[in-house]
Protein backbone atom coordinates (compact mmCIF):
# COMPACT_ATOMS: atom_id res chain seq x y z
CA UNK A 1 0.00 0.00 0.00
CA UNK A 2 1.40 3.34 -1.06
CA UNK A 3 0.66 6.36 1.03
CA UNK A 4 0.50 9.64 -0.63
CA UNK A 5 0.58 12.96 1.01
CA UNK A 6 -1.95 15.44 -0.30
CA UNK A 7 -2.14 19.07 0.54
CA UNK A 8 -5.54 20.54 0.46
CA UNK A 9 -5.13 24.21 -0.41
CA UNK A 10 -8.68 24.89 0.57
CA UNK A 11 -7.85 24.22 4.23
CA UNK A 12 -5.61 27.29 4.67
CA UNK A 13 -8.21 28.74 6.97
CA UNK A 14 -7.39 26.04 9.49
CA UNK A 15 -3.63 26.79 9.35
CA UNK A 16 -4.01 30.55 9.78
CA UNK A 17 -4.29 30.56 13.61
CA UNK A 18 -1.22 28.33 13.90
CA UNK A 19 0.82 30.43 11.45
CA UNK A 20 -0.30 33.64 13.10
CA UNK A 21 0.74 32.35 16.51
CA UNK A 22 4.08 31.10 15.20
CA UNK A 23 4.79 34.36 13.39
CA UNK A 24 3.82 36.36 16.48
CA UNK A 25 6.19 34.31 18.65
CA UNK A 26 9.03 34.80 16.15
CA UNK A 27 8.45 38.57 16.04
CA UNK A 28 8.28 38.84 19.85
CA UNK A 29 11.46 36.78 20.35
CA UNK A 30 13.32 38.75 17.65
CA UNK A 31 12.17 42.03 19.23
CA UNK A 32 13.27 40.87 22.66
CA UNK A 33 16.72 39.87 21.38
CA UNK A 34 17.11 43.18 19.53
CA UNK A 35 16.05 45.10 22.63
CA UNK A 36 18.51 43.21 24.82
CA UNK A 37 21.37 43.94 22.41
CA UNK A 38 20.49 47.65 22.29
CA UNK A 39 20.15 47.84 26.09
CA UNK A 40 23.53 46.16 26.55
CA UNK A 41 25.21 48.61 24.17
CA UNK A 42 23.52 51.49 25.98
CA UNK A 43 24.69 50.26 29.40
CA UNK A 44 28.25 49.83 28.15
CA UNK A 45 28.21 53.35 26.69
CA UNK A 46 26.88 54.80 29.97
CA UNK A 47 29.54 52.98 31.97
CA UNK A 48 32.30 54.12 29.60
CA UNK A 49 31.05 57.71 29.81
CA UNK A 50 31.03 57.47 33.59
CA UNK A 51 34.64 56.26 33.65
CA UNK A 52 35.71 58.91 31.15
CA UNK A 53 34.09 61.58 33.31
CA UNK A 54 35.97 60.20 36.32
CA UNK A 55 39.22 60.29 34.30
CA UNK A 56 38.54 63.86 33.19
CA UNK A 57 37.69 64.87 36.74
CA UNK A 58 40.97 63.48 38.10
CA UNK A 59 42.94 65.21 35.34
CA UNK A 60 41.08 68.48 35.93
CA UNK A 61 41.91 68.28 39.67
CA UNK A 62 45.56 67.88 38.74
CA UNK A 63 45.35 70.72 36.22
CA UNK A 64 43.59 73.01 38.73
CA UNK A 65 46.21 72.22 41.35
CA UNK A 66 48.96 73.28 38.93
CA UNK A 67 47.15 76.55 38.24
CA UNK A 68 46.32 77.17 41.89
CA UNK A 69 49.86 76.59 43.09
CA UNK A 70 51.42 78.77 40.41
CA UNK A 71 49.14 81.27 38.72
CA UNK A 72 46.82 82.22 41.57
CA UNK A 73 49.33 82.19 44.43
CA UNK A 74 51.98 83.99 42.40
CA UNK A 75 55.44 82.83 41.43
CA UNK A 76 58.10 82.24 44.00
CA UNK A 77 61.22 84.41 43.95
CA UNK A 78 63.57 83.61 41.05
CA UNK A 79 66.13 80.88 41.54
CA UNK A 80 69.89 81.31 41.05
CA UNK A 81 69.40 81.19 37.26
CA UNK A 82 66.90 84.04 37.29
CA UNK A 83 63.92 81.81 36.54
CA UNK A 84 60.73 81.43 38.50
CA UNK A 85 60.23 78.28 40.51
CA UNK A 86 56.98 76.51 39.74
CA UNK A 87 55.52 74.08 42.19
CA UNK A 88 53.90 70.99 40.71
CA UNK A 89 51.71 68.36 42.33
CA UNK A 90 53.24 65.21 43.81
CA UNK A 91 54.26 62.52 41.34
CA UNK A 92 51.84 60.06 42.94
CA UNK A 93 48.94 62.22 41.73
CA UNK A 94 50.46 62.36 38.23
CA UNK A 95 50.83 58.56 38.26
CA UNK A 96 47.21 58.05 39.34
CA UNK A 97 45.96 60.25 36.52
CA UNK A 98 48.32 58.46 34.11
CA UNK A 99 46.78 55.09 34.97
CA UNK A 100 43.25 56.41 34.49
CA UNK A 101 44.12 58.00 31.15
CA UNK A 102 45.82 54.79 30.01
CA UNK A 103 42.71 52.77 30.86
CA UNK A 104 39.90 55.12 29.80
CA UNK A 105 41.56 57.61 27.45
CA UNK A 106 41.67 57.56 23.68
CA UNK A 107 44.96 57.13 21.80
CA UNK A 108 45.65 60.82 21.25
CA UNK A 109 44.82 61.63 24.90
CA UNK A 110 47.22 58.93 26.06
CA UNK A 111 49.94 60.20 23.72
CA UNK A 112 49.50 63.78 24.89
CA UNK A 113 49.64 62.81 28.57
CA UNK A 114 52.74 60.69 27.97
CA UNK A 115 54.38 63.75 26.37
CA UNK A 116 53.59 65.67 29.55
CA UNK A 117 55.02 62.88 31.70
CA UNK A 118 58.19 62.55 29.62
CA UNK A 119 58.78 66.32 29.86
CA UNK A 120 58.47 66.07 33.63
CA UNK A 121 60.75 63.05 33.96
CA UNK A 122 63.46 64.67 31.81
CA UNK A 123 63.98 67.68 34.03
CA UNK A 124 62.55 66.82 37.38
CA UNK A 125 64.71 65.82 40.29
CA UNK A 126 62.78 63.15 42.24
CA UNK A 127 63.46 64.98 45.52
CA UNK A 128 62.52 68.41 44.19
CA UNK A 129 59.15 69.55 42.90
CA UNK A 130 60.11 72.78 41.13
CA UNK A 131 60.73 73.19 37.39
CA UNK A 132 62.00 75.95 35.10
CA UNK A 133 60.05 78.55 33.12
CA UNK A 134 60.49 76.71 29.81
CA UNK A 135 59.47 73.33 31.16
CA UNK A 136 56.51 74.81 33.02
CA UNK A 137 55.42 76.58 29.84
CA UNK A 138 55.51 73.30 27.88
CA UNK A 139 53.77 71.44 30.69
CA UNK A 140 51.06 74.08 31.01
CA UNK A 141 50.52 74.22 27.22
CA UNK A 142 50.22 70.43 26.86
CA UNK A 143 47.98 70.20 29.93
CA UNK A 144 45.66 72.88 28.52
CA UNK A 145 45.58 71.08 25.18
CA UNK A 146 44.70 67.78 26.87
CA UNK A 147 42.08 69.45 29.08
CA UNK A 148 40.40 71.02 26.04
CA UNK A 149 40.55 67.77 24.05
CA UNK A 150 39.02 65.69 26.86
CA UNK A 151 36.42 68.31 27.72
CA UNK A 152 35.26 68.66 24.11
CA UNK A 153 34.99 64.89 23.70
CA UNK A 154 32.88 64.57 26.84
CA UNK A 155 30.73 67.53 25.77
CA UNK A 156 30.26 65.91 22.35
CA UNK A 157 29.18 62.62 23.98
CA UNK A 158 26.70 64.56 26.11
CA UNK A 159 25.49 66.42 22.98
CA UNK A 160 26.58 69.83 24.29
CA UNK A 161 28.26 72.69 22.41
CA UNK A 162 32.01 72.36 22.02
CA UNK A 163 34.45 74.83 23.61
CA UNK A 164 36.39 76.82 21.05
Amino acid sequence: MIHTFHINFNSTIELTPLLTTLLSVIVVVAGWIYNQIKNRKNEIAKEARSHRLEMLNSFMKLFCEIIEKNDLVGPEPPNEYGEGNYDIPAMSLWATVHVQIKIYGKNDEIKLYEEIMSALYEVLDPNERCITDETFGKLHEKAEELAKLCTNRIRKELKMDLIK
